[in-house]
């Protein structure tokens, strides 16, 4: 009987977020409800609540759905051809911290590997990585939430290919994007978004926010290319380049 109503329950929640899993998650899902006992079944649905894979322009709950939360890791990863144009790759993660105006209110609030931090220290970045080389994240942004400064409306996330023009090189050589957000706490992979466009000319990405709404904090996947790498971005930040 009991396995039974963990079965509906489980069944209901399927429903509620099939919106937002794979069709491979759903099934593999199945099998362990058929084939294990009812603490596998109690785990793998716990897993599936905490798994959220978003698409280009999909919004979802951040702390509303995570109570708690305080800590997050922006893990943003990325896999290039290194044998397309002789020349080895070097993506930048960063940060922008704008106001409602979606505009930086300081050169402060634009945080990379040479300003890792903002002036309130609630977004770090954790480092540069120049090759890309290795599984998992590439480059991670620490964001504590509490810290935000309350003029900070959004969070942009993007990446940039270092050198793109001189190296005549873009995103169409990039593959396997991702960004993910992770509890500090306890590891847990909270949110993810796979770029699955095909960029062609493009130099620099927006690839996600977080932005506030109602007291909560939101996550939208964005993915949007920019031309002219760097530059371009700060522009549209609100950051002006010499």
């Amino acid at each position: 009987m009991l396995l039974k109503c963990l079965f509906a329950e489980f069944l209901e929640i399927i429903d509620s977020k099939l919106f937002f899993i794979s069709k491979i998650s759903y099934l593999t899902t199945i099998y362990y409800i058929v084939n294990f006992n009812i603490a596998t079944l109690v785990v793998v649905r716990e897993e599936l609540i905490m798994a959220i894979s978003l698409k280009k322009g999909q919004k979802v709950d951040l702390t509303k759905t995570n109570p708690g939360l305080s800590n997050v890791i922006v893990g943003l990863g990325w896999d290039t051809n290194k044998y397309d144009g002789g020349a080895s790759f070097d993506l930048d993660a960063a940060a922008f911290l704008v106001g409602s105006n979606g505009k930086v209110t300081s050169d402060n609030d634009f945080i990379f590997y040479n300003n890792p931090k903002d002036a309130a220290g609630s977004v770090t970045h954790l480092g540069d990585n120049k090759t890309g080389d290795g599984e998992g994240d590439d480059e991670q942004i620490k964001i504590e939430l509490s810290k935000v400064p309350a003029s900070i409306e959004k969070i942009n996330f993007t990446v940039t290919i270092h050198e793109a023009a001189e190296r005549c090189q873009n995103f169409g050589q990039v593959s396997n994007a991702f960004i993910r957000i992770v509890d500090e706490n306890n590891s847990n992979e909270l949110i993810r978004y796979d770029l699955s466009e095909d960029y062609s000319i493009e130099t620099a990405v927006v690839v996600a926010e977080i932005y506030r709404n109602n007291g909560e904090w939101k996550f939208s996947a964005i993915g949007s290319g920019f031309e002219g790498g760097l530059n371009a971005l700060c522009s549209n930040f609100g950051i002006s380049v010499d």
